[in-house]
């Protein structure tokens, strides 16, 4: 560095030559030849906005210092050049008094990661073809800038969050050191007038591959600190370890210890005190005849609370059965209290925005949990309109409940229809529209429409240099209305009368699809209104235009919905919701639905978000890119990563399969690539780690009941099995004759047909027929039906050979799960079972989303389910429940079902995760046993197969690592995409041992979380009110006897007070094993065998 006492003028050559414009300057970054990386200059707003203006189209200037007689030391003379490439400096503005301070850097100080991660693939493939390394191109050059002189610190810094090379801060100095000797770091001239920088800059441009080969170098030459002990010793191993993968096998545990040590939690219960207002939150719960926050979901509330403090949003990852509505409820208000440092929250609005089924509950667990609250439910976008009129800052406590199912209420668009005709087709119409000219002139009618047609701009590049410009008709198709280019479908081809449709049934209907939403046309950037251009250093860049709009509709039409969501967006201040708690967030995982985008406005409306899940990742990266997008778009930036670059974050943190097809020359072409489920271990710490809160259920000290996940592979008999395989072999043949030409066109029949004829070989259609290319119906397989009455399934009596051990020899009541329970089924599974079971003599029910079934009155909508399943109960006491897992795979406790038959799988990990565990809560006493039936040698095992590696590679996201989760990260197969690649590799399961593995090792997990303990707090108490428990109780009981006196007063009708009574029937329990329940527990509240308490969480 060097330093100028004095003030310097920077010039730049202008339209007039040099020192057109001029203003002083105080800091400057250069290299050797004088180009500039950084600059900070001062002087009036016309000068310093010309200054930049010339910087950005690379303009030559110098640096000029003060006059003789001004001159108090050294100055500096110097010529200086601007990047040649324009637009590439960022600029940073300060207004101060009537001058403007302004910052220049150049844009190598955020490199735009995408291109060079491409150059880095690519130069990997000319490594992998044994070529010469090649040096990182100047345009990749990262510009470090230490503004407190510590440059070492900085560069290990970018190393270690640009490249997944490990490392430790204890390796700085030799790895910078190397970078400088190998030329790979090259420092910068900083130069300073008048004021005193401590700024050390530099030009970094190393790989990820240099940088390997500098810490292996350093590993076999014994230069790293780490590699040897205390005493000086060289570690024995070492001498094995010639490259860094030598190194990270032998030395991966202690690497992590060490890393470890780095990472400070949020919250330590051993190190920090929970926040004083837990007592409020705990004492109101007491009062209400329930038990406070038990402090394992203490210590995950003040994680959140935390998190909070310094971050915008944070993710409750809790087991079913954890509490995660209790903790989803309380955290707003702790957090409160810890951002503003203040023994009392100050008053805030909160918004839940939860499945339609959770939000009675929600309201409960509210009034309960949270003191001096108000609770309100939106019903209807009307409801925020009503909300204008109130404060932007509440005088108390308010929660607002929106069901997520509201925001699919929205109006109808319509697209943006442009027809042209080209070709044949103009001529075709234009012969008649002559025709119908004639014939209304005539008869004196209206005249017809003139065929509409357009002509594109070509461009030819003439060898001199010229550019000739040609008119040429355009094709038959719709148009984009703005660009005027030919909008075209899949594989390019022109968008034709159907193209913003989907055939549904024998109608087409208009469907928004990424095809058609918006043009993908390329157009140049010069023709473009400003707003819309992407990037001015571009030519050319995507249309963009949007092809659809909000259908005009009469003033009473019914359609005429809006979702509250965008109400809220569009009519209440940012910000009038403090805090969004999203329930069940991996359903709102999509990038285009409807819950999707609302998800998105109410986090862009709201300044904290707590969200919550049971099932974060279901096993693919996918699955968590739209949620990042849209909580943390900023660190995804850094990355050059943009809310329409998932397949950039797949390729980085997944697993995308290529295909290749052989052309006629035997040469192999790339044909298209496919998502898979593997996740990358560096998506948790980079995006994850600081803003996650874990809860399991071993985590809350009860001793749960065993658990078991039992796969059931049945066999079909040789009719069963070769009528089976003969369907197979028709659909299968087409699908990959199809697949073998690039498409994908039969994957979903197969999947269906076969999946559903393995079941219910009954009631097909004489022939299976499809629509080809031109619409013409053909026969894709002519399936042979056997007989019900006659043929018995052989899944079937495996079922009730199960049934027969779990109802009648245990008297264990037992939950069947079925997919194809719809219309559109070949055969309803539901309804099939349960007439079959019933005329066995089960005492068997059925649950549907609509309608009736022999007399049993489904509920009219999901919120109703729990409700109608308690009544139900109440009168039929059921043995044997059938329902679709989508049904109940949230909201519902059906402890009263400790077996649970999967007689059908779907292909969604998150449904199987969270319908198997409907059972397996904290007040379950008896063991839990999940049976999962396939037919061996079929597409059902295949299913099975893809489950169990999703189980395991989303636990191993969720903290529950093993060596085959790790893997399955990486290698398993996701939902109809994976099924449909094994599929058309060879249709059969490899190995039946890979699927009884994976169930043993999940099995083992379970084990391990049925051991009950929790540590109590000296400074936390559960249940704060005088008393403790035992006046718990009391406030339990007297709820009771109010309602006794209320129902003899006729204040309470008696159906209320039943429902009062039940209520305290499920809280009365005997206990039978004192040790269990008295861990954790106060001295003066724990209890003995045989005692009566109530089970008050």
């Amino acid at each position: 560095m060097k330093h100028c006492p004095d003030l310097h003028k920077i010039e730049l050559y202008g339209p007039r030559g040099i020192g057109d414009k001029e203003a002083y300057c105080d800091l400057i970054v250069l290299d050797r030849r004088g180009t500039v990386y950084l600059v900070s200059v001062i002087g009036a707003k016309a000068d310093v906005d010309q200054i930049a203006s010339l910087m950005q189209d690379g303009k030559v200037g110098r640096l000029v210092p003060p006059p003789n007689n001004e001159r108090t030391g050294e100055v500096l003379r110097r010529t200086i050049y601007a990047h040649n490439k324009k637009n590439s400096y960022d600029e940073y503005q300060t207004k101060i008094d009537d001058l403007v301070h302004l910052l220049i850097v150049s844009k190598a100080a955020q490199p735009s990661t995408k291109e060079r991660q491409q150059w880095e693939l690519e130069e990997r493939k000319r490594l992998d073809a044994g070529e010469d390394p090649s040096p990182l191109p100047d345009e990749f050059a990262e510009l470090i800038l230490a503004w407190d002189g510590d440059y070492k610190t900085q560069i290990y810094k970018v190393l270690y969050d640009r490249y997944a090379t490990p490392m430790l801060p204890e390796w700085k100095d030799y790895i910078v050191d190397q970078l400088i000797e190998k030329n790979l770091y090259q420092p910068l001239d900083v130069y300073t007038f008048g004021s005193n920088y401590q700024l050390e800059a530099g030009l970094l441009k190393v790989t990820e591959f240099q940088l390997e080969d500098i810490i292996s170098e350093g590993i076999a030459s014994y230069e790293l600190d780490f590699a040897i002990m205390e005493d000086g010793r060289v570690q024995g191993v070492l001498d094995q370890c010639e490259t860094l993968d030598d190194y990270l096998t032998h030395f991966a545990g202690e690497l992590g210890e060490r890393i470890q040590e780095n990472i400070r939690v949020r919250f330590d219960p051993q190190r920090d005190k929970h926040h004083p207002a837990f007592y409020d939150v705990n004492l109101h719960a007491n009062q209400q005849g329930i038990t406070g926050l038990f402090p394992p979901q203490a210590d995950a509330v003040m994680g959140v609370a935390n998190t909070l403090k310094e971050d915008k949003y944070c993710f409750i990852i809790g087991e079913m059965g954890t509490g995660k509505t209790a903790m989803g409820a309380v955290a707003p208000y702790i957090a409160q209290a810890v951002i503003h440092n203040t023994r009392y929250p100050k008053p805030y609005r909160a918004l839940v925005f939860c499945p339609a089924i959770m939000v009675e509950k929600w309201k409960r667990e509210i009034k309960e949990r949270i003191p001096n609250c108000e609770v309100y439910e939106i019903k209807h976008w009307t409801d925020v309109l009503k909300l204008k009129e109130k404060p932007y800052r509440p005088e108390k406590i308010e929660y607002y409940v929106m069901s997520s199912e509201l925001p699919k209420h929205t109006y109808p668009k319509a697209p943006i229809k442009d027809w042209r005709y080209g070709g044949k087709d103009l001529e075709a119409q234009k012969a008649l529209y002559e025709k119908q000219l004639v014939e209304a002139a005539k008869e004196g009618t209206a005249l017809p429409k003139a065929p509409r047609f357009r002509f594109q701009k070509v461009e030819y590049h003439r060898p001199y240099g010229s550019t000739h410009v040609e008119l040429r008709m355009s094709e038959t198709g719709f148009h984009c209305p703005s660009c005027g280019g030919l909008l075209t479908a899949e594989r390019g081809k022109a968008a034709d009368i159907h193209f913003f449709e989907q055939k549904v049934g024998k109608k087409w209907q208009n469907k928004i699809k990424a095809v058609n939403y918006v043009c993908n046309n390329t157009v140049k950037t010069k023709y473009l209104p400003k707003h819309r251009v992407i990037d001015p250093t571009k030519e050319e860049q995507p249309c963009g235009f949007v092809l659809w709009q909000p259908e005009q509709l009469p003033l009473d039409s019914k359609q005429r919905k809006i979702s509250p969501a965008w109400a809220i967006n569009k009519f209440l201040r940012r910000g009038f919701f403090t805090y969004l708690i999203a329930d069940e967030v991996h359903e709102y995982k999509s990038g285009d639905s409807a819950v999707g985008q609302a998800l998105g406005q109410l986090i862009n409306h709201t300044e904290k978000q707590i969200l919550l899940t049971g099932t974060l990742i279901g096993g693919m990266a996918s699955d968590i890119f739209y949620l990042l997008a849209r909580l943390d778009a900023k660190k995804l930036r850094k990355e050059s990563i943009t809310y329409k670059d998932e397949n950039l974050f797949v390729k980085r943190y997944g697993v995308f399969e290529k295909k290749f097809k052989e052309n006629d020359q035997g040469q192999m072409r790339a044909a298209g690539q496919n998502k898979r489920p593997g996740i990358s271990p560096h998506l948790f710490p980079l995006y994850l780690m600081s803003n996650c809160v874990f809860l399991e259920l071993a985590d809350l000290g009860y001793a749960l009941p065993p658990y078991e996940e039992i796969p059931v592979f049945v066999p079909m008999n040789d009719e069963h099995q070769r009528n089976y395989d003969q369907l197979e072999e028709e659909i299968g043949n087409k699908m990959r004759q199809n697949s073998f030409f690039g498409g994908m066109k039969y994957v979903s029949t197969y999947i269906n047909a076969m999946y559903q004829y393995a079941d219910t070989p009954w009631n097909f259609p004489s022939e299976l027929t499809m629509l080809d290319d031109n619409g013409k119906e053909f026969v894709v397989a002519r399936p042979v039906n056997m007989d019900p009455n006659t043929f018995t399934p052989p899944k079937f009596i495996e079922l009730t050979k199960i049934l027969e051990k779990e109802v009648k020899e245990e008297k264990r009541k037992v939950l069947i799960y079925v997919k194809y329970t719809g219309a559109s089924a070949f055969n309803q599974v539901d309804a099939y079972l349960y007439d079959k079971l019933k005329a066995l003599g089960y005492n068997v029910g059925i649950l549907r989303s609509s309608g009736s079934y022999d007399g049993i009155k489904m509920p009219a909508n999901s919120k109703d389910r729990e409700q109608w399943l308690k009544d139900m109960m109440k009168q039929h006491d059921w043995d044997v429940l059938i329902t679709n897992p989508r049904l109940v795979k949230v909201g519902l406790d059906l402890l009263q079902f400790p077996t649970i038959v999967y007689y059908q799988m779907d292909y969604s990990c998150y449904d199987y995760m969270q319908s198997s565990r409907r059972s397996w809560r904290i007040k379950q006493t008896q063991p839990v046993r999940v049976y999962t039936m396939v037919y061996q040698n079929t597409i059902q095992s295949d299913v099975l197969e893809i489950i169990a590696k999703k189980i395991d590679a989303a636990l191993a996201m969720q903290g529950k690592f093993s060596e085959e989760g790790l893997r399955a990260m990486s290698e398993s197969d996701d939902g109809m995409n994976a099924l449909a690649k094994k599929l058309l590799g060879e249709g059969k399961l490899d190995n039946f041992e890979t699927i009884h593995e994976r169930f043993q090792r999940m099995n083992q997990s379970y084990e391990q979380m049925q051991q009950a303990k929790y540590e109590d707090y000296e400074h936390y108490e559960v249940n704060p009110i005088e008393g403790g428990l035992e006046t718990v109780m009391k406030i339990a009981k007297g709820i009771i006897s109010s309602v006794t006196e209320q129902s003899d007063s006729s204040i309470m009708t008696p159906d209320e007070l039943i429902a009062y009574m039940e209520r305290f029937d499920e809280m009365i329990k005997v206990i039978e094993d004192a040790k269990s329940f008295n861990k954790g527990v106060k001295k003066s509240e724990k209890v003995v065998e045989g005692q009566i308490a109530l089970a008050l969480f």
